[in-house]
């Protein structure tokens, strides 16, 4: 994949040249916002990517980062795999990292922010168990000293990969290291991500407790993205009794169905978030079937609900 390479180690060896002109509708926009995401959406389908060279003024750090949705929606909170632009190194990046605006958010002094970043890194590091080799726990260095942002990414950094532009891979190497990098990232997600954190004590925490605290429901729909990925993933036909919305219905009926959770919220801790599967950790139902297994003793079981339709149907 040609495209990561080419995409990323330009931008690192020519930003401090496009940073003298305008930003707006500047190439590198075009190559980095929209058509890199849209390049590894095909390979990793599940995840929302999205970069960012600044809003009306250049960043100094450019970013590409990989969201999963059941951890965040957006870059400013959770964790999340990115690769951070080091335009006076000349280097690239590959980084798991963490949201700052949200740890900012909860804390009163920039000290505590670092302090609040760089434990949530080693969390992070402690939940990934064996490392793979082509990864590494140590310590990245942004050389932008002047930049907060610069400084608070790599007290954010868990571990990562560090290209240098002088040396460069090609862009199937540099897949197969964030293809790595996904699958230790979703290690995490499923040993409990940040979930630890609010056990700490000693800590400014203000709201971030409380947002830890939300209930599984709320987090769950307040990713309103989740079940339109889950119903792109099984179709729209319902899996306990086949009924078929548009074959009913006709237009009216198309691309209708609802999304149910098989993972009972009640059995997960609310702090935790676990990472779910579109196929195996959700079932798309029609509206009778989906109130139906809630009145199951068992929502989650999916087979005792198809076994009911067909003793029903004798």
């Amino acid at each position: 994949m040609r495209i990561i390479s080419e995409t990323l180690f330009d931008a690192a060896s020519n930003y401090l040249d496009y940073k003298k002109e305008k930003i707006a509708g500047h190439s590198l926009h075009k190559r980095l916002v929209i058509d890199l995401p849209e390049a590894l959406k095909l390979e990793f389908p599940d995840l929302m990517i999205t970069g960012s060279i600044g809003k009306g003024n250049w960043a100094d750090i450019p970013w590409l980062a990989l969201l999963h949705p059941l951890v965040t929606s957006t870059p400013q909170e959770g964790f999340y795999p990115v690769y951070l632009i080091d335009p006076e190194a000349r280097s690239v990046v590959l980084s798991l990292n963490q949201g700052v605006t949200e740890v900012e958010r909860g804390f009163s002094s920039g000290k505590a922010v670092f302090s609040e970043l760089s434990t949530r890194a080693q969390v992070m590091r402690d939940r990934c168990g064996k490392l793979p080799h082509r990864l590494s726990q140590a310590k990245i260095d942004l050389h932008n000293k002047r930049s907060k942002k610069a400084r608070q990414y790599t007290a954010a950094h868990a571990y990562g990969r560090t290209y240098d532009t002088a040396r460069p891979l090609d862009g199937e190497q540099m897949l197969a290291d964030l293809s790595i990098m996904i699958q230790a990232y979703n290690e995490i997600i499923r040993n409990g991500g940040q979930a630890a954190l609010v056990e700490f004590e000693g800590r400014d925490e203000g709201s971030i407790v409380e947002r830890k605290k939300m209930s599984l429901h709320q987090r769950y729909d307040r990713m309103g993205n989740v079940p339109e990925i889950v119903k792109d993933r099984k179709g729209y036909i319902c899996e306990a009794c086949s009924f078929d919305f548009e074959q009913t219905y006709g237009e009216l009926g198309s691309h209708y169905i609802e999304a149910h959770h098989l993972k009972p919220f009640k059995d997960l801790v609310p702090e935790d978030v676990r990472y779910l599967d579109p196929i195996e950790d959700f079932a798309v139902l029609c509206a009778n079937c989906h109130r139906m297994i809630h009145r199951q003793e068992d929502p989650s079981d999916l087979q005792a609900l198809i076994a009911a339709i067909k003793k029903g149907r004798k």
